[in-house]
């Protein structure tokens, strides 16, 4: 790909962002109109820095440092956000399976099944597709949900035959998926949790409640609290995706805009959507009229999928170039490439890999350190909630059964060794939820 070429993906790059740009900009308006309590900690921090940088780039002015520090922000928040979403899971397994002990009026009228007729109705539900890929899907979603009876020495068995494919791969793919555990597991989480009040309250409660012996009351307040987190969770989560899809397209503008060939009046029209909402969100005045509305969104209706259409079918550079400005141009093709990669929090510069292979004994290895780690979180941990951290783990491998028969027989195993007949009861209950929506989906 010559130079020429890589401008003309970079134009591609420039309008497409401009037009999601502009009208992700009028919806952000909409949502500060609507807003009336300032929003979070974030939400302003959000506003007052994306304003000031919008701007610049309005007035020519380009601050990409200052653009990365906001997209890192945001990234610290999501990954607080997420580490938060992975801590109430855990805890939403261990009220799923008390709950008939607390409302028993849920379970009447249904059925008792003898556990023959529950692996029956899941192995169908299994192998009534045939695309693997979705089998293997379904088969994680049931795993998390079965009942979990198991010895630290099964568990770590099981994990060690999910992990076995990773032998022979990559290292960076082996701590990928071990970086995937940890977090779910609550084995890592990131720094300044503690600052949501809000929910580090609600994590305290769970953390601290004794499961064994819980009443009604604590039981209805937990169930409360995680009511109040997931709904603030989802909340804090779309904003975040939403605001960094704000900072990538600023991102990408200053990345391409310069090199990217565009039609003076082609930028003009965006340009003019972008500065008409900035000056209102600058002076607060929420009143639009239709007719403005339509003046400003109309030139918008059908431009963004065309161009990311034509961004995919130019051709991306597989190497470096032959000189320093072609090296410049290439580097942020790539940049911008990630931008747009679908993932709004994917990190901008590749990490170097040593392209080490996992051999059995890294893997040994990897395996000790976290099963050491586990042991040590478990200890003086309430039994209930070992058990929802085992069953978050082992849904999120590599599935690690060789045949449907195996399958069979695990589900036989988890159901045979629970003698809770509440929990086997509503643990049938959402496996068959996950039927239902997967069912929808098809």
């Amino acid at each position: 790909m010559d130079r020429q070429s890589m401008k003309k993906k970079l134009g591609a790059a420039a309008r497409y962002s401009y037009s999601r740009l502009a009208l992700n900009y009028y919806m952000y308006f909409e949502q500060e109109a609507d807003r009336g309590d300032g929003g979070s900690a974030f939400s302003r921090r959000f506003r007052k820095e994306f304003q000031r940088l919008l701007g610049d780039f309005l007035n020519g002015k380009e601050d990409v440092e200052a653009l990365d520090t906001l997209r890192k922000g945001a990234t610290r928040e999501m990954e607080i956000v997420t580490a938060y979403t992975d801590c109430f899971q855990v805890y939403e397994h261990v009220l799923n399976r008390l709950e008939y002990r607390f409302l028993p009026e849920k379970k009447s009228g249904i059925p008792e099944e003898d556990d023959q007729t529950m692996v029956s109705e899941i192995i169908h539900f299994l192998i009534s597709s045939k695309d693997s890929a979705v089998m293997n899907n379904r088969i994680q979603m049931i795993v998390e949900q079965l009942p979990i009876r198991f010895t630290k020495a099964k568990f770590f068995s099981l994990v060690q035959s999910g992990l076995s494919v990773y032998k022979g791969s990559q290292k960076s793919s082996l701590d990928a998926i071990l970086y995937m555990l940890r977090t779910e597991s609550m084995l890592q989480l990131p720094e300044g949790m503690e600052e949501r009040r809000d929910l580090w309250d609600i994590l305290q409660q769970f953390k601290t409640a004794d499961y064994r012996n819980l009443t009604s009351e604590a039981y209805q307040n937990l169930s409360a609290g995680l009511t109040l987190a997931s709904q603030r969770l989802l909340d804090d989560s779309g904003e975040l995706v939403f605001a960094m899809d704000l900072i990538n397209d600023l991102y990408v503008l200053l990345l391409s805009r310069n090199d990217g060939m565009m039609e003076g009046k082609e930028e003009q029209s965006f340009v003019r959507t972008l500065d008409t909402v900035w000056r209102r969100l600058e002076a607060e005045d929420f009143f639009v009229a239709d007719e403005e509305i339509d003046s400003l969104l109309i030139d918008l209706e059908g431009k963004q999928e065309r161009y990311f259409e034509k961004w995919l079918r130019l051709e991306l550079p597989h190497d470096g170039k032959e000189n320093d400005e072609e090296k410049e141009l290439y580097d942020r093709l790539k940049t911008v490439d990630r931008l747009l990669s679908g993932s709004p929090f994917i990190e901008l510069q590749e990490e170097e890999s040593e392209n080490l292979i996992v051999d059995e004994k890294m893997l040994e290895q990897e395996e000790g350190i976290l099963f050491g780690q586990l042991e040590e979180l478990w200890t003086g941990m309430p039994r209930a909630v070992v058990r929802g951290i085992m069953a978050r783990i082992l849904s999120s491998l590599p599935v690690f059964f060789n045949s449907i028969e195996e399958v069979e027989e695990y589900i036989q195993n988890s159901l045979a060794a629970c003698t809770d007949a509440d929990e086997k009861i509503v643990s049938m209950e959402l496996i068959r939820e996950i039927m239902v929506d997967e069912n929808e989906i098809l």
